[in-house]
């Protein structure tokens, strides 16, 4: 036929004519995707890096915390229901809420803090008190009581002290001496339960 000028109609079924159109309308499209690229790539770019410098900045100038902690396991004995008071489980707890006063008392955290040369700015400011306080907020304990099955009664209780410091030294000296002054207190306390 004549030539009339007419639009391609789908219609019309050419084998080759679909994939050749589908061609030029997929590099049509990677074109139009490089045009924007070409023109709009700095604005990509910004969106990512700006907030990546933001990122590794505030990354940069934060300072390290390390964190020391030390699990302490206190096991009540294993006797007979029909042996043990009821308040043997109160009288546990009793004591380790006893003992976790004592640790965190004024006289014992200035100790620690001048054993280990803790918050030097803050004592340097003559300002020991701040000091006492900050070490409070840094020293952590997390309580877990395990019940026996048989008693119902409390049988173990595990709890876990930590602290936190920039120097991964400190964090675990203080971290060992608190620990070690639950042990001994502990120890202490039963004993004078026992006389």
């Amino acid at each position: 036929g004549l030539a009339t000028g007419l639009p391609y109609s789908s219609g019309d079924h050419h084998p080759g004519r679909a994939s050749v159109e589908e061609e030029v309308r997929s590099q049509s499209m990677l074109d139009l995707a490089r045009a924007i690229w070409a023109r709009r790539k700095w604005i990509a770019v910004l969106a990512f890096v700006v907030p990546l410098v933001a990122v590794l900045s505030v990354l940069a100038f934060v300072p390290s915390l390390y964190e020391g902690k030390a699990t302490l396991i206190v096991e009540r004995q294993g006797l007979p229901e029909s042996l043990v008071k009821p308040t043997v489980s109160s009288e546990l707890e009793i004591r380790l809420q006893g003992i976790h006063e004592e640790v965190m008392s004024r006289a014992r955290l200035e100790e620690l803090i001048t054993t280990f040369n803790l918050y030097p700015e803050l004592r340097h400011e003559g300002n020991l008190r701040r000091a006492t306080e900050r070490l409070r907020q840094d020293i952590k304990l997390e309580k877990k009581t395990e019940r026996s099955a048989v008693y119902r009664e409390p049988t173990t209780v595990t709890f876990a002290v930590s602290y936190r410091d920039p120097d991964p030294q400190k964090a675990a000296d203080v971290t060992n001496a608190l620990a070690r002054f639950y042990v001994v207190s502990n120890a202490k306390k039963r004993e004078r339960q026992a006389n």
